[in-house]
């Protein structure tokens, strides 16, 4: 009786869901990312059913209980969905990998589980892949290498292995092309042009079309500035 008294003080917004000795608890008023609902992490009942229980802390209502979800959920690297404990192993590790890249600058490319950072003009700068063995944190990252059959492999047993295994392959690849890039700004000369353009064929009118390269340049040159800048 105690216990369906203080789940009913949950009221209509928010549902627990009974999970192996513990309710994971939703937001229903607000959307998950990859749920219906919100996740905000596992609870417990006291011994005495009269209060929730949270990281070891008791909490006599609602009111009390969920902001200090929200603030601890604050402090995750992660989204707090991604470790529903009712998602399988492999499927936390694509979720935090899916959003650690893509926090990095990486957008989805063609393959399930291929991501490509790209520079501002649209070339492809690094081609990350990800495979996680099913129901286990085991897998491979690979960097892949474009126009060819070959790519470059780090192994993961855990969440932070494979967070250690993107890191490793994308720094050590951009440091290279950095430092390359940096190499050919010390050493070019300072002869420019007035005028260049961008061009493109279109194959049903068969017509060449041109924009102005300049232009765009120093656009995506002073956009970049802001950034820099924090503005």
């Amino acid at each position: 009786m105690k216990k369906k008294s203080i789940l009913n003080t949950l009221g209509e917004r928010y549902k627990a869901l009974e999970f192996n000795g513990g309710y994971l608890l939703y937001d229903q008023k607000r959307s998950g990312q990859r749920s219906n609902y919100l996740y905000l992490g596992r609870i417990y009942l006291s011994s005495d059913k009269t209060r929730f229980v949270f990281n070891d802390n008791y909490y006599d209502s609602v009111e009390t209980l969920v902001p200090a979800m929200e603030a601890y959920n604050a402090t995750l690297p992660f989204n707090a969905e991604n470790y529903n404990p009712i998602f399988r192993k492999d499927y936390k590790i694509q979720c935090c990998l899916h959003d650690y890249l893509k926090s990095l600058g990486f957008t989805r490319g063609f393959g399930k589980e291929e991501y490509v950072l790209s520079d501002a003009f649209g070339e492809s700068v690094c081609i990350i892949k990800f495979d996680v063995t099913m129901d286990t944190e085991n897998g491979t990252v690979q960097r892949l290498i474009p126009n060819t059959s070959k790519w470059v492999e780090a192994q993961f047993v855990d969440l932070d292995s494979a967070m250690g295994a993107c890191n490793s392959l994308i720094s050590s690849h951009c440091s290279i092309v950095n430092a390359q890039l940096t190499r050919l700004l010390n050493q070019i000369t300072k002869a420019r042009v007035n005028e260049y353009y961008n061009k493109y064929f279109d194959v049903k009118t068969l017509t060449v079309y041109s924009a102005d390269a300049k232009a765009k340049t120093i656009s995506l040159l002073e956009e970049e500035l802001k950034l820099l800048k924090g503005e």
